[in-house]
């Protein structure tokens, strides 16, 4: 059995879960007919579901036509690149909390886009500027998301921006 296979499995396996987790506590729409909190998350799983289970199905098929075949080694299916995403992603969900989104976003961007190979200071300074205030007008004020807002002089920064719209 390759490695592939077996964390196609697992991600299944956790986003069956996930589906699971997020109808259980999660309360109903007090609106009928209005979308509940749970619904756009749940209707995601559902898509990621769906398409492991393809992707296992076809994992399948070409283990068996291959059935001499060495399973893939770690490396090739997590090369460093992946790891380096990995940290950059998991950085990112723990400064969020103490640096707000905005900051922590420009951050984020910054290094996601360095990674996979934007080199000149000023587009990662642009694109990491426009990528994070997008998405702030986007769930911030459009849809009115409350997003992190950092502590000390990063909470008062988002206060301040939002006391502008």
């Amino acid at each position: 059995m390759s490695v592939e296979l077996i964390l196609n499995v697992a991600i299944l396996a956790f986003s069956i879960f996930c589906y699971w987790f997020v109808g259980a506590t999660t309360p109903p729409s007090s609106m009928p007919g209005i979308m509940s909190a749970a619904d756009w998350p749940r209707l995601i799983l559902i898509g990621l579901v769906i398409a492991l289970s393809i992707n296992i199905v076809k994992l399948l098929r070409e283990s068996k036509k291959s059935a001499g075949a060495e399973a893939k080694k770690w490396r090739e299916l997590f090369p460093p690149r992946f790891i380096v995403a990995f940290v950059i992603l998991v950085a990112y969900s723990i400064i969020l909390e103490y640096l707000g989104f905005l900051p922590s976003t420009f951050l984020f961007v910054m290094a996601f886009s360095a990674l996979i190979g934007l080199r000149k200071i000023s587009h990662l300074v642009l694109g990491a500027l426009c990528s994070s205030v997008a998405i702030y007008v986007i769930f911030q004020i459009l849809l009115q998301v409350l997003l992190p807002r950092g502590m000390g002089v990063f909470r008062e920064f988002s206060i301040f921006l939002e006391g502008l719209f």
